[in-house]
């Protein structure tokens, strides 16, 4: 079977073990922007975050004024955020993901992701200052009470 099959199936780990033997680096160098999204889904669900990461710098360097680009800096985000623990990194994606994809329906959760990985890296002021932000927009949003903790507890 196909490492696209089985990811949308759902079998990560056989979707990976299918990529890498039909050869990793070389998949990198040909899918198009939503395959290597896919991709990039398979690895990190797989918990092989390392492999993740590479397929979405793939996405951003082969596709730079993509939607799939776009898409692959805000899970870049997230994985530096929730898997690799790396919150300054998790703000970079966030911002750049916010500052390229104004009209995304993922601009509310980058944007309190963004508060998140800004407060975990000590940097409250900025925290502060996007957690505002956040409620002026979002005010009933997912993260709308992180927010209102971030601005009380400065």
């Amino acid at each position: 079977m196909r490492w696209r099959d089985l990811a949308r199936q759902g079998r990560h780990r056989a979707a990976l073990r299918a990529a890498l033997a039909q050869g990793y680096g070389r998949l990198l160098q040909g899918l198009r922007g939503q395959d290597l999204l896919l991709l990039a889904d398979a690895a990190r669900l797989a918990g092989d975050h390392r492999r993740a990461r590479k397929a979405l710098l793939s996405c951003r360097r082969r596709f730079p004024k993509s939607g799939p680009a776009r898409q692959a800096a805000f899970r870049l985000g997230r994985l530096a955020f929730e898997a690799q623990g790396r919150p300054g990194e998790a703000a970079r994606w966030f911002r750049r993901f916010i500052k390229e994809a104004p009209g995304s329906p993922l601009r509310e959760p980058a944007l309190g992701r963004l508060m998140l990985a800004l407060e975990r890296g000590g940097k409250k002021k900025a925290a502060a200052e996007v957690a505002g932000r956040y409620l002026l927009k979002y005010p009933k949003g997912a993260y709308a009470a992180a927010a209102r903790r971030c601005l009380e507890a400065r």
